[in-house]
């Protein structure tokens, strides 16, 4: 293949499309001819007359390149190599060179799918934005005109300052929709330093697309919980329950299949005979929905025969914490004394024989026994008062579930719902493995819960080859503290002062007895309240049009006590949750699909479109988002920036991208996007005269001095960052309310 082809000449003859067959390298349908320019006549000249030019003759290629991809794969992480001719990505294939981590488990080799391997193919196809467009017919019509980079920005960052300045809007109003296909690592930064840097929300959509696992994180308070897949080597019986890994879980899957070899036994839990149902050695079919119903005659049948584990239940679960009978609510501190905490807890210690707090800082029981069945009687500054366990409650709840009742909701006869029951109980090492699939159901959150408490109950868990597999995703690129730190230093010293201003309360907490992860989730939830994340679903629910479909929950939920809007103002009366006030006026897309991934997206079209000043979508492609925007910016593909992919606490690796060719056309990568628009709006204000802006919570900003490399550059960023930050807790806590 010795043709001096280069990668203008070969875009500019396939229009970005790479249509590559064993017999001819062309872009031309059946029975047509290549017209045009000298690029295009040669590639009449690539051509190969036999199988033996490809699986013989030696491939040639400039360079390699080491690749991953960010996207669709949150389960995974994959190291590709990346193969450049003339600065084009001719193809890809996985690295199969991951180290032995254990040399008594399987290897991670190889890694990669289909979906992967195709990469290449979509930043060469017909759909890849290669230049700016602006909108010059009606929203929707596909009417565009190319304009440069310059003048877009200029135009984006008229309207944006202008909603930057509204009395009535302000920087509320300007919200960035952060997708899939963004960046989550060093690039991410461009966008989440710009948002919180100028007080301009982000959506946080996982929730909305049902990737959070509701189920998983309210029960175990965690956001990472998982173990890495070689794990299920030392699991003798593993579930796949709540996903279809031969499908969707691709790299990992070959662990299921290694451990069969060491002597597991693998069940499939699913409606459909799926690829992962085909090659389990038991298939149980359970009807859409029904999971929750399932596994709580499970933990029944563990129940009733006696078959769950005490230790690990006092020790490791909420089952001895002690309920009151009257209210049906944990017993408190403050129940037990005036001004006591709401998050103190007891236990019947069987040993002292009495009621005494339950441990706090460790799980470790030390010399306390507690009960995990009966009834007792306890003073009380109400008087005596009777209280039960939770894992008395927990066996009244299930005497419902037994699974000759279950069976006609489920359509799992009670023979095999027992058999499992027990095979699960009395596993040596039992793992199940899950996906987002039990997000996306109106009950998601209880089928998890439920599952969870059947392996609570066997003690699955805290062991090797034991767990409920779930929410793997790990951010290792280490840009976060960057996000609000302020920039008029280097990065070190800025990291450095926030740290040291956040210090007297990480003390504080840490005194609580709270862990660093603990502490991480505290700060985040101050972050949320404070509306530097805003959840997506409530932003469309109060000005998206969507509103009408929440608002009819009982129409398809008859059980509801009240509608959905009612709980929803209890929860913002509570500060649960923010629906925020300001209506979208300019509103980013970066990196998703608004109007195809948000269910309901008609209603947005229908609603939310119209009120838009200005709709900007920064893509790969022309998505149906983008049909629908005033300006469409071309972004970098996976293989033309480098990066840092989020990671998953699956794989023991952390995946780095390296740019193999310099980006299509006028594309530009996330950062430099965000550096070039913060830049234009700088200027911008600046012509205009604007020195100061008001925040979302009333403070009065100021244009400060530039300095430093970051998207954080532009004056009145600095100034901003040095008010917000400099406000101490309690001032930040009143801005809020």
């Amino acid at each position: 293949m010795d043709v001096n082809l280069t990668r203008r000449g070969f875009l500019q003859a396939t229009a970005g499309t790479a249509a590559l067959s064993l017999f001819n390298l062309s872009a031309c349908g059946p029975g047509e001819k290549i017209r045009g320019n000298d690029a295009s006549s040669l590639l009449t000249r690539i051509s190969y007359s036999d199988l033996d030019d490809i699986y013989v003759k030696k491939w040639t290629w400039d360079r390699v390149v080491k690749g991953t991809h960010f996207a669709n794969c949150g389960y995974q992480r994959c190291a590709w190599n990346v193969y450049v001719k003339n600065d084009i990505v001719w193809h890809e294939e996985q690295v199969a060179n991951y180290e032995q981590t254990n040399p008594d488990v399987p290897d991670f080799n190889p890694r990669g799918c289909q979906k992967g391997g195709c990469v290449s193919d979509r930043m060469y196809d017909q759909s890849r934005l290669k230049v700016p467009l602006k909108r010059i017919g009606e929203r929707g019509d596909g009417k565009w005109k190319r304009v440069s980079w310059e003048q877009a920005l200029s135009e984006i960052s008229e309207k944006f300052v202008d909603a930057m300045i509204s009395e009535k809007d302000g920087p509320g109003s300007i919200y960035w929709d952060l997708g899939s296909s963004s960046s989550n690592g060093c690039h991410g930064l461009g966008l989440t330093r710009s948002a919180l840097a100028l007080d301009t929300p982000i959506l946080e959509n996982t929730s909305e697309m049902g990737d959070h696992m509701p189920g998983v994180t309210t029960t175990t308070g965690k956001l990472s919980f998982t173990n890495s897949m070689d794990d299920l080597h030392y699991s003798d019986l593993i579930l796949i329950w709540g996903g279809n890994p031969n499908y969707t879980h691709i790299p990992n899957a070959h662990f299921i299949y290694e451990a069969r070899y060491n002597g597991a036994y693998i069940v499939t839990l699913a409606p459909d005979f799926n690829p992962s149902s085909i090659h389990a050695d038991e298939w149980v079919p359970v009807n859409i929905g029904s999971d929750a119903a399932l596994a709580l005659s499970m933990a029944q049948v563990i129940v009733e025969e006696k078959l769950y584990k005490p230790d690990f239940m006092a020790e490791q679960t909420d089952m001895p914490l002690l309920v009151r009978l009257d209210t049906e609510e944990f017993l408190r501190e403050s129940d037990m004394r005036t001004g006591g905490a709401e998050d103190v807890f007891y236990v019947f210690d069987s040993a002292a024989n009495k009621v005494v707090e339950a441990p706090r800082r460790s799980l470790d029981l030390e010399a306390i026994a507690p009960a995990l069945e009966g009834t007792f009687e306890v003073e009380t500054r109400e008087g005596m008062m009777a209280v039960t366990t939770v894992f008395e409650r927990t066996k009244a709840h299930l005497g419902d579930y037994r699974p000759e009742q279950t069976t006609g909701i489920t359509g799992v006869p009670a023979k095999t719902v027992r058999n499992l029951a027990r095979r699960i109980a009395n596993a040596r090492a039992c793992s199940n493995i899950s996906q987002t699939n039990f997000s996306k159901f109106y009950h998601g959150m209880e089928m998890e819960r439920s599952i969870l408490l059947v392996f609570a109950l066997a003690g699955q868990f805290g062991r090797r080859g034991a767990g409920y597999n779930a929410i793997p995703m790990l951010s290792l690129s280490g840009v976060d503290p960057l996000n609000v730190a302020s920039g008029k230093y280097s990065p070190k010293i800025g990291i450095a002062l926030m740290t040291a201003q956040k210090m007297p309360e990480i003390i504080k907490l840490k005194m609580a007895g709270y862990s660093d992860e603990m502490m991480l989730y505290h700060f985040a939830r101050e972050e949320y309240a404070r509306g530097g994340t805003i959840a997506s679903a409530l932003l469309y629910y109060q000005h998206g049009g969507l509103k009408e479909r929440y608002g009819d929950a009982k129409r398809w939920d008859p059980d509801l006590d009240r509608e959905f809007a009612e709980y929803l103002e209890e929860a913002v009366a509570n500060g649960w949750q923010f629906v925020p006030e300001k209506a979208p006026r300019v509103f980013f897309s970066v990196g998703g699909n608004t109007f195809r991934r948000v269910r309901g997206y008609d209603k947005l079209i229908e609603h939310m479109l119209p009120k838009l000043d200005l709709l900007v979508t920064f893509e790969l492609r022309m998505s149906n988002t983008a049909l629908y925007s005033d300006y469409v910016l071309p972004a970098a593909g996976y293989y033309e920036r480098e990066d840092i992919a989020w990671s998953s606490a699956l794989v023991p690796f952390s995946h780095i991208s390296t740019a193999a060719v310099d980006p299509v056309g006028e594309s530009k990568t996330d950062w430099a996007f965000h550096c070039l628009l913060m830049k234009k709006i700088q200027e911008t204000a600046i012509a205009r005269g604007i020195t100061t802006y008001t925040d979302r919570h009333g403070a009065e900003l100021h244009r400060g001095q530039s300095s430093g490399a970051t998207p954080g550059d532009a004056g009145a960023v600095h100034q901003s960052e040095r008010h917000r930050l400099g406000r101490t807790q309690g001032e930040r806590l009143r801005a809020v309310q």
